[in-house]
């Protein structure tokens, strides 16, 4: 039997700067209409490009898994810790300022062995993946520190929306201000 691992991988492609050269500067000028070459829409299109240099590489990350006969006892879970917005509310590839949609809808998907494929519709927080796992792993853990579990959810168990909470972390001014000023000061050493 193999030996047991946990594997964090935090892929940095689908965050700017993205692969075509948009530096998070570029993203400032444009919030801050001071100058920009690009359009919110060839923001978007480069993120949509990262984030697909991103799929292929989990889609072969778990091709070698499979081959290598680990899939059937791996617990995959894949998700991000936020959303971009592009110009739909006024701020481009910036996040953290708002709590549209586009910035907190992200995806959690779920591969579990020995479970079913099936689409939760529930509303859950990503805050919920620690107990998950140790809930898979039959590991105890405090319901008091740690969001709920969503394992009943994967089992067809449960169809129960959770109260989810979003939040802000800094002003998009603030953001901004705070991104031009480290620029200052690199730029000055």
């Amino acid at each position: 039997s193999a030996t047991p691992y946990f594997a964090f991988i935090r892929p940095f492609e689908a965050h700017d700067p993205y692969r075509d050269g948009t530096h998070i500067g570029e993203i400032v000028a444009f919030n801050t209409a001071t100058s920009s070459k690009k359009t919110s829409e060839e923001f978007r299109d480069a993120y949509r490009r990262d984030l697909r240099l991103v799929d292929s590489a989990l889609e072969d990350f778990v091709e070698t898994l499979e081959a290598k006969g680990n899939l059937r006892d791996t617990l995959i879970i894949i998700t991000s810790d936020h959303g971009e917005e592009f110009g739909e509310h006024g701020t481009t590839g910036l996040h953290g300022t708002t709590v549209y949609e586009e910035s907190i809808h992200v995806p959690l998907i779920m591969l579990v062995p020995g479970l079913q494929s099936r689409r939760v519709a529930s509303s859950v927080e990503i805050r919920s993946i620690p107990a998950t796992i140790l809930d898979f792993l039959g590991l105890s853990y405090s319901k008091a520190v740690i969001a709920p579990s969503l394992s009943a959810h994967l089992r067809g168990q449960s169809d129960k929306d959770f109260t989810v909470q979003s939040r802000t972390r800094i002003s998009r001014e603030e953001l901004l201000r705070t991104i031009e000023a480290a620029y200052k000061n690199v730029d000055q050493v």
